[in-house]
């Protein structure tokens, strides 16, 4: 008779579920890093919904500025960057701030991923977690486009 209490051993993952993860384990270090950051702020939890705003701005406009990167490189096309964009636009705005991430959009285009004082260099963050530049802007670019 078969123990209820065991569970079947789960398949491997699959080497596009590898590269996925690797490829956003930066971003999702990033995201982590401004959490810890955020966490730090008295009453982090009840802010305002214009801050979340502005910090949703600034997490679209890094990831605009690397995209921006990538492009610069020849490492993805401009359809992703249009793409950013256009979800950029669609985005809330928080009142009273039209510049809401454009520092972090100017660290990425210097190859920076940035949000607030945190900034790692995309470049070498991909080649930690083994991969080259090139699949880590695609898997950036594929994401861009996939949010439609």
């Amino acid at each position: 008779m078969a123990d209820p209490n065991r569970t079947t051993p789960k398949s491997p993952p699959t080497p596009e579920t590898l590269k996925m993860i690797a490829i956003f384990k930066p971003a999702l270090t990033l995201i982590a890093l401004a959490s810890v950051q955020a966490a730090t702020i008295p009453n982090a939890a009840a802010q305002p919904a214009d801050e979340r705003a502005r910090y949703v701005q600034m997490a679209a406009h890094s990831q605009l500025g690397i995209l921006e990167y990538c492009h610069t490189l020849g490492l993805v096309d401009d359809t992703a960057v249009a793409a950013q964009k256009r979800a950029i636009e669609r985005l809330p705005k928080p009142p009273g701030s039209n510049d809401a991430g454009h520092l972090e959009q100017e660290a990425g285009r210097a190859g920076l991923l940035a949000f607030g004082t945190i900034q790692v260099r995309f470049d070498e963050s991909s080649q930690a977690q083994g991969f080259t530049l090139k699949t880590a802007c695609e898997g950036r670019a594929a994401l861009a486009i996939s949010v439609r």
